[in-house]
């Protein structure tokens, strides 16, 4: 075999022992045409025999693998998903938190009261209950919550504008986030159909619809938006389409070149503008 085709070997001029730039060759390596490479390796001097060089190979390929997962898992978009879901837990636990505990102090002082004032008489009335301690904690346990979940949104705010800002600009950074997380990442987004966006985070009624048990779902986690929530019902159908239209836009412009594009916004300003002058009912 020439030096130049023993050059595209993925073990050529390799340390055996280097597991790092053995991973880093066969992630990279490329090939123009099949080669005997178990005989080609003993000839080289890489390995000894044929298992020896396989064993090489799986274990070279399993590290590569897992330095390709690892660096998938920490693009930005990803960290973003988390930070999302992270933001939903917490919303979720705090609802149900505090309804616990609206609960247990409408046990002892009514359920008229709002939970400061009436953790104040509480503290007042029952201050060597054994139980009371235990309501304060969960109170304080709120508190946490609440201030962690408000330090993500945080978070996810300053963030948005470098990951994905025409999405951000259009949907905002809370919205734009969920629906990075809702499709499994920023490619994944920018390359779904707009009638695919438009549905994001509306799975089940629309596996109903599917089984003739629903109607077809108009949209999904985008009702959230104002365009939407806020508009009459008889638009939010072709609201929806529109928005889900330009949304869908802005995730390939930022997923492709990551440029802010101000038209796209104005673009569809004008087209919810057109939309609603069109549907107004006399």
């Amino acid at each position: 075999m020439n030096k130049k085709d023993m050059g595209q070997a993925w073990f050529y001029q390799l340390d055996p022992n280097d597991d790092l730039s053995g991973s880093v060759a066969i992630n990279d390596g490329y090939c123009s045409s099949p080669h005997d490479w178990p005989s080609l390796a003993i000839e080289y001097g890489y390995a000894s025999t044929p298992a020896e060089y396989y064993s090489n190979l799986h274990e070279l390929t399993f590290k590569a693998a897992q330095k390709f997962a690892s660096e998938l898992t920490k693009t930005p978009d990803r960290q973003i998903s988390h930070a999302i879901r992270t933001v939903d837990d917490y919303s979720r636990i705090e609802n149900e938190l505090s309804t616990r505990l609206s609960e247990w102090i409408g046990d002892y002082v009514g359920i008229s009261q709002d939970i400061p004032s009436s953790l104040a008489i509480l503290s007042n009335q029952y201050e060597n209950h054994n139980l009371t301690e235990h309501i304060f904690s969960l109170h304080d346990q709120l508190i946490s919550i609440s201030s962690k979940r408000e330090q993500l949104v945080s978070f996810i705010e300053s963030e948005m504008p470098n990951i994905a800002p025409n999405l951000e600009q259009m949907a905002g950074p809370l919205l734009a986030a969920r629906l990075i997380s809702l499709a499994g990442g920023l490619e994944k987004l920018a390359k779904k159909p707009s009638g695919t966006l438009q549905v994001l985070g509306a799975e089940n009624a629309l596996f109903a619809h599917l089984r003739g048990h629903a109607t077809s779902p108009k949209h999904g986690v985008i009702y959230t938006h104002e365009h939407i929530s806020k508009s009459p019902l008889h638009l939010r159908g072709n609201l929806a389409r529109a928005f889900s239209g330009k949304l869908s836009i802005a995730a390939r412009i930022d997923y492709y070149s990551g440029n802010l594009n101000p038209e796209l916004h104005s673009d569809l300003l004008k087209k919810i503008d057109e939309i609603k002058s069109r549907g107004v009912r006399k």
